[in-house]
């Protein structure tokens, strides 16, 4: 998946600056915010009890995270429970991963992204549980069945530039 959704969005994401992250323009961001040291954006992440890898991996995140004044903090969660919060829109930051669902990043992206997938906070989402909605982006998912492979590939390179944009979710896999 991710080296698919890479494949077709590297020039966007080279672009965008994500590949080359700057620390101090973090910092300055968050504290046009109100934050700071003395006063870090807190979040939490909701996560599955026992996934190890998933909490080492959220370890790392956490610790790059720090020096630029945001301080995350990991919520395990009994399976059941992190569904509910996934499902309805309960939680800061959601750590999880979507199975492949077809030959092409179309497939994910329909499911990742599509507001026909989402739902009102509080109400069970089918697959897009980070509530994005962009009518453009689901004018071009709603086109690419129809469209001939040409048209397909750059519709999908748009989804991932509105991707990069938006920012709905971030791969980290």
């Amino acid at each position: 998946v991710g080296s698919i959704r890479v494949d077709y969005a590297s020039q966007t994401l080279t672009a965008s600056g994500y590949d080359k992250p700057n620390p101090d323009k973090a910092k300055t961001l968050l504290a046009s915010a109100g934050y700071s040291p003395s006063n870090p954006l807190k979040l939490d992440v909701i996560s599955i009890t026992g996934y190890t890898d998933w909490d080492a991996s959220l370890a790392v995140v956490k610790q790059q995270l720090k020096p630029i004044g945001i301080d995350l903090t990991v919520v395990d969660l009994a399976q059941q429970t992190f569904n509910s919060r996934l499902f309805t829109g309960n939680y800061d930051l959601a750590y999880y991963a979507m199975p492949n669902s077809g030959p092409t990043p179309y497939y994910e992206m329909r499911q990742l992204l599509h507001s026909k997938n989402t739902a009102p906070l509080g109400k069970n989402a089918n697959s897009n549980y980070e509530r994005y909605r962009n009518p453009e982006v689901d004018k071009l998912l709603d086109d690419y069945a129809t469209a001939d492979a040409t048209t397909q590939v750059s519709i999908i390179k748009q989804i991932s530039a509105a991707w990069i944009k938006d920012v709905p979710m971030i791969p980290t896999t």
